[in-house]
């Protein structure tokens, strides 16, 4: 397989990240049959010190020994049985290209996947993979080592899978933890309750950093309760489309009623998930549809212009329009789902980071109403603007430019010469100024009696 950087394996720093996320996705997608689970992903130093190694096990459904062999299938192929529920996986394709940019980057005694699974935990199996990258049909992988032992003694019965790899040390490597601890900790907001998940880092020159997503409050309550407001303060809409569903909250949190006395600049904050599961932020955010669609909403219509943000985690800023005083930026968050129920969801590339262009109609739709709403929770912050007023605010100086310009270079003017009576338009006129302005003012007069 050439060109791994199509499937997130270009480099050390982003190779990270989506084998991370590979790797725990498919655990996600194991553990949904069963009515609790729990996943485990541990980022440790490898023996080698140019390596690190993740390990992620789960109390999934386990892997039938005849089938290990196939993890790292063929593009587009997959072990996975047609199910009921959405999946995370949708290329099997993602442990193949981690296997492989392993394989290419480590020695060959390290660059291994290793896996150990049970269906019912009288019976472990333990394997060792690596791809033939000299063979033109590489749809198995080669089993270099494998074993099998059991369990006599009298027990609870167990299932679940353990999956090691090793990868080279990134450079920076807290720009790609700085990333997962990000996709762990949304995450949280919409698992369910029964399932637990834990992250944990051991890598040296961290402190101990440890997420528990496991939470017995439902999603919502949980979002709730992380920012320490009420439902009253949320703006929420949800609405059904063709083959997907979208999902939106908006909430500005930690603002304090005091400090809301007029608008100011505000970072958005923004949370993505494709069937529960967040989107890493990357270099290619703007082309996604959740962005796209929120950039492009009648911010005019709140009194702002939406513009790029300076971070991938707030990838947008509003900015008051007209600017107003240089306040202290704020921020507001915007947590968008979109989840799918006939098909598979469509994204822009094998990486999985950012949706297609499909569902840009669907989410609009769905912001106009959580839009419509905050002005009535944050009228400080919001304040819904009349279409005249806007009109006025910004094409009536236009008009009065033109008019006064056209009055000041003509020669021949057919005027009723009422204007000039005591209190008429052009009555004491003695300067430029003087008829731009009752122009401006005649012409703002007549748009608001229009409204």
């Amino acid at each position: 397989m050439n060109n791994l950087e199509l499937f997130g394996f270009g480099n050390p720093t982003s190779a990270l990240v989506q084998a991370v996320k590979e790797l725990f996705e498919n655990s996600l997608d194991a553990i949904q049959a069963s009515s609790k689970g729990m996943i485990t992903v541990r980022l440790k130093e490898a023996p080698c010190k140019r390596a690190l190694e993740i390990v992620c096990s789960d109390t999934g459904s386990g892997i039938q020994s005849n089938h290990i062999a196939k993890l790292c299938c063929g593009v587009f192929a997959t072990t996975k049985a047609p199910r009921g529920y959405p999946q995370c996986g949708k290329f099997g394709v993602g442990l193949k290209a981690a296997l492989l940019y392993s394989q290419r980057t480590l020695d060959k005694a390290k660059s291994c996947l290793k896996v150990t699974s049970t269906l019912n935990s009288t019976e472990f199996y333990y394997a060792e993979l690596s791809v033939d990258l000299d063979s033109a049909e590489n749809d198995n992988a080669v089993i270099q080592k494998s074993s099998h032992f059991g369990i006599t003694e009298s027990h609870e019965s167990f299932s679940g899978t353990e999956i090691r790899l090793q990868l080279p040390w990134p450079q920076d490597v807290g720009t790609p933890i700085q990333a997962l601890v990000y996709y762990f900790e949304t995450l949280s907001y919409t698992l369910d309750s029964s399932i637990s998940v834990e992250f944990v880092c051991e890598l040296e020159g961290f402190e101990t950093c440890k997420i528990l997503c496991n939470s017995p409050l439902d999603p919502l309550d949980r979002f709730l309760g992380e920012f320490n407001t009420s439902y009253e303060n949320l703006a929420h809409a949800d609405l059904d489309c063709n083959g997907f569903h979208v999902n939106c909250i908006a909430i500005a949190p930690y603002l304090n009623v005091t400090e809301l006395e007029g608008k100011c600049t505000l970072d958005i904050r923004l949370l993505r998930y494709s069937n529960h599961i967040p989107l890493c932020p990357t270099k290619d955010l703007h082309h996604c549809a959740i962005t796209t669609a929120l950039q492009a909403c009648n911010w005019k219509s709140l009194g702002y212009k939406c513009i790029a943000g300076k971070s991938p985690f707030s990838p947008l800023q509003l900015v008051p329009q007209p600017k107003g005083s240089m306040r202290d930026t704020k921020s507001i968050i915007f947590a968008i789902d979109v989840t799918t129920y006939e098909g598979t969801t469509k994204f822009c590339s094998l990486t999985k980071s950012a949706l297609e262009s499909d569902y840009h109609h669907g989410i609009s739709k769905c912001l106009i109403h959580v839009l419509d709403q905050l002005p009535a929770i944050h009228p400080g912050l919001f304040e819904q603007t009349n279409p005249c007023y806007r009109l006025s605010l910004e094409y009536a100086p236009l008009v009065a430019n033109a008019v006064t310009s056209i009055l000041l270079n003509s020669n021949d003017l057919d005027l009723d010469m009422d204007h000039f009576e005591s209190d008429g338009l052009f009555w004491n006129v003695h300067s430029t100024d003087i008829i731009h302005g009752r122009l401006l003012d005649k012409i703002k007069g007549t748009l608001n009696k229009q409204c």
